[in-house]
């Protein structure tokens, strides 16, 4: 389904905005204040806590604009575990902790008081067992996603948790409602963006049972390291991004969990009138877009997120890219255009189980409107608003009463095609196969496609319109890509369909 032939590669990306710097070290005190108030209630437990670590990341970046007195307040929240009554939140041990190391992560935790896991220790080498299972956990992820996939590994935080290798911590924060969070520490020396950070996991998870505990562990893990991972390319990268290839990660390390599926609801799959690049506090909709990234995977392989990365990174600020920026670098490189790509994700969405491998357990797109066409009525029109990076489906069921052999006219007008608009057809054969095809919209958005609709052997055709604009006025802090305000809202777009001989 996402086998899409290929177009001219795009034109090379600019230098990242220097404006990012500017915005992010502003001096704008509420700025600043809003995001110590926002860490404040992500790790106490007054929100969701999906997005804690990004939260605290949040923190760190504005750290230089807080007064004084909140810098004491963002010191305390940045504290470890091991900091003790520095951390007034409730993450801070108030007895000795303890340490058990692999050859890449420590697992630290406690042996009393409500921060300490389960007790039992089988093969009584004084290290508790789930701190062990903890640790062993966190190794495979390593291996995972440095080893296997190849990501960059977390910066080094030089000593800070007694050794160079990378810290997590064990702590009730199950009670606050949180699985766990890694945050952002320091900034890797010569490089504002970048930085180093800690995990801290919840010591049981039995708040989130009926789901096994190991399970849970395993997809906290495989997401929240990779937010560290994240934190040496950019840590001001745009969330929706972050959030979204962390969710994808899940499945890359704990695919029989399949705990990522609760939210593929709220992004894409189901809410495509969101836009793709929107990232609200305690929204839902960035964890379900992570199928934008597994398209992005099966169509290209699972090295793709990585070389999306790569494009992301900070390390070089004049070669430094956003989100969507990255996207369509990577793409281009594949000799395809970002919009023509969006809508053909937005249609193979109509059919999951042909497109992803456990596409059969995933809900389809939605249909905004189904047209039936008869003798009587053998044409329909329609006249939509589409904002930047959102899509729409239609579909058109033929009937009996029609003599020969049958298609469908499809004209659509949509707004020029430099602004990102797009299309994208599928007819669905009675047999189960589904055939795809673009609509090729000329310089002023105008197309035209026939599609086979003899009644005896189709049963539907469904039609795509897809506004993938990626203009942007940036730095803007809102929650879209570059924090900008998009300026490709408001498109509309309108069809004409007819049952016509063919």
């Amino acid at each position: 389904m996402l086998a899409i032939g290929f177009v001219a590669p795009l034109g090379a990306n600019a230098a990242s905005d220097p404006e990012k710097e500017l915005t992010l070290q502003s001096k704008d005190a509420r700025q600043a204040t809003a995001a110590l108030n926002t860490a404040i209630a992500a790790r106490s437990g007054k929100e969701t806590g999906r997005d804690t670590s990004l939260a605290m990341a949040d923190l760190f970046l504005r750290y230089d604009s807080l007064s004084a007195s909140e810098k004491k307040q963002a010191d305390a929240l940045l504290a470890r575990p091991t900091d003790g009554v520095r951390d007034p939140l409730g993450d801070g041990y108030t007895v000795r902790a303890t340490k058990v190391c692999g050859p890449h992560v420590c697992v630290h935790y406690v042996k009393s008081t409500n921060d300490a896991p389960s007790s039992t220790d089988n093969d009584g080498n004084g290290h508790f067992d789930w701190a062990e299972y903890s640790l062993k956990v966190m190794e495979s992820v390593w291996r995972k996603e440095v080893g296997q996939l190849k990501y960059r590994a977390p910066a080094s935080d030089r000593g800070k948790g007694g050794n160079n290798k990378f810290d997590v911590y064990l702590s009730d924060v199950g009670n606050d409602g949180l699985y766990g969070y890694c945050t952002t520490e320091k900034a890797v020396p010569g490089h504002r963006f970048r930085a180093s950070g800690y995990c801290v996991l919840d010591e049981d998870f039995v708040e989130f049972e009926p789901q096994p505990r190991a399970a849970s562990l395993k997809v906290t893990a495989a997401h929240e390291f990779f937010h560290a991972v994240q934190y040496n390319y950019d840590a001001a990268e745009d969330r929706w991004a972050m959030e979204a290839t962390a969710t994808w990660m899940e499945e890359r390390y704990a695919d029989s969990v399949n705990d990522n599926r609760q939210y593929l609801g709220y992004g894409h799959m189901r809410r495509n009138d969101i836009p793709l690049d929107k990232f609200a506090r305690q929204s839902l909709t960035p964890y379900g877009n992570w199928i934008f990234f597994e398209a992005i995977s099966a169509k290209y392989g699972t090295g793709a997120v990585r070389q999306i990365w790569n494009k992301l990174d900070s390390t070089r600020p004049s070669q430094d890219r956003y989100s969507i920026q990255g996207v369509k670098a990577f793409l281009a490189t594949k000799k395809m255009k970002l919009p023509r790509f969006y809508a053909a994700f937005g249609a193979a969405n109509i059919v999951p189980e042909k497109v992803y491998s456990e596409g059969s357990a995933y809900p389809a797109a939605k249909i905004a409107k189904t047209y039936t066409l008869t003798r009587s009525k053998p044409g329909a029109s329609g006249r939509l608003t589409l904002n930047h990076l959102t899509n729409r489906n239609y579909s058109f069921v033929p009937t009996t009463g029609f003599s020969g052999k049958r298609k469908l006219r499809i004209i659509v007008n949509a707004p020029n095609k430099n602004t990102g608009s797009a299309a994208w057809v599928l007819v669905h054969l009675r047999n189960g196969k589904v055939i795809s095809k673009e609509v090729r919209l000329n310089n002023r958005g105008w197309g035209k496609v026939l599609a086979s609709y003899t009644n005896s052997n189709v049963a539907r055709v469904t039609l795509t319109l897809a506004n993938a604009s990626t203009s942007y006025r940036c730095w803007k802090n809102t929650g879209y890509a570059c924090q900008g305000t998009p300026l490709g809202n408001g498109k509309v777009f309108k069809f004409n369909v007819r049952n016509v001989q063919g």
